[in-house]
């Protein structure tokens, strides 16, 4: 199990160097420590590292019941997960206030009472069905999906009527709504079919249960590529993630810096405008050379004598 959980302790050692250097970089830089904003920033940077590893502690007490230590009792092993709720819920707080995006932190406060029930059954102190453990599940799961089917639903409804909404802003908007239905479906049939599986009402092999959950995992991983902002201490760059990447790759300053954008009717539209604008300058220009007498001064060549 060591070696199944290799891609996992590969991203907390990244989490953790990106968060140490950050840190070290914040303290080198006194001047940082006088700006609200970069305070904030490393204060949010900090709480995410410290949910990060609670994550860590847990994967690790996980490997060593499974390896090493049988007779662990599963709810000693859940620890890390009720502190990272607790942890979760002052990060909601904070981020609140400070009027930040979150995500993680929701997800595992939320699930405060599947935590209890699945690490409870899995020490047989409940014998209920998995269906039954996983309702807190089934709820969130559930009530997230009628959130996104609202969202698509809203989208096509704007562009049927043809409200006035920003080209930029509707793609977006229309982009986001589909990427969370590509994540919300899959994570629906994850779920059914590992409560199939584990009720014992099917027999289907766990590397096929696991599919929709890989496929929901990639719309999530398409999800974060084109999301702007961030946190900017991270490994102390200091600036955007593109921006530092522009900065230090000279190839891709030269060749990646590059948008293309294909042309729409109010892009047309704008180029007609703007060449029948010119043509009415050049034409007044010539009309203005032409009417206005013009003084000319007749040179005179004097000569020098030696």
């Amino acid at each position: 199990y060591w070696l199944v959980f290799l891609p996992l302790w590969i991203w907390k050692v990244i989490m953790v160097a990106g968060a140490v250097s950050g840190l070290v970089v914040f303290y080198r830089h006194p001047d940082a420590r006088y700006e609200l904003d970069l305070r904030k920033d490393v204060q949010a940077m900090s709480i995410a590292a410290g949910l990060q590893l609670f994550l860590f502690i847990f994967e690790l007490l996980v490997v060593i019941r499974l390896e090493h230590v049988p007779s662990l009792p599963w709810r000693s092993v859940f620890i890390p997960l009720y502190m990272l709720v607790v942890a979760g819920v002052l990060s909601c707080v904070f981020a609140c206030r400070n009027k930040r995006d979150i995500e993680f932190e929701v997800v595992a406060t939320v699930n405060l009472l599947l935590i209890i029930f699945v690490s409870l059954r899995l020490d047989n102190v409940l014998q209920w069905q998995w269906k039954i453990v996983f309702i807190p599940l089934w709820l969130f799961v559930i009530f997230g999906f009628v959130l996104v089917l609202y969202y698509v639903l809203l989208m096509m409804l704007i562009l049927k009527k043809k409200m006035q909404v920003p080209d930029n802003e509707f793609c977006a908007k229309v982009t986001d709504g589909f990427v969370s239905l590509a994540i919300a479906v899959p994570l629906l049939a994850f779920v059914i079919l590992l409560v199939e599986r584990l009720d014992g009402r099917i027999d289907t092999l766990y590397s096929a249960i696991f599919v929709p959950l890989d496929l929901c995992l990639l719309a999530a991983c398409v999800s974060c590529l084109y999301s702007r902002g961030g946190n900017q201490w991270w490994f102390g760059i200091r600036m955007d993630f593109c921006s530092f990447l522009l900065k230090h790759c000279s190839l891709l300053q030269e060749y990646g810096n590059i948008s293309y954008r294909k042309p729409n009717e109010d892009d047309l539209e704008a180029a007609r405008q703007l060449a029948e604008i010119q043509q009415q300058e050049q034409a007044s220009a010539a009309t203005t050379a032409t009417s206005e007498p013009v003084a000319t001064v007749k040179q005179l060549a004097i000569g020098l004598p030696d």
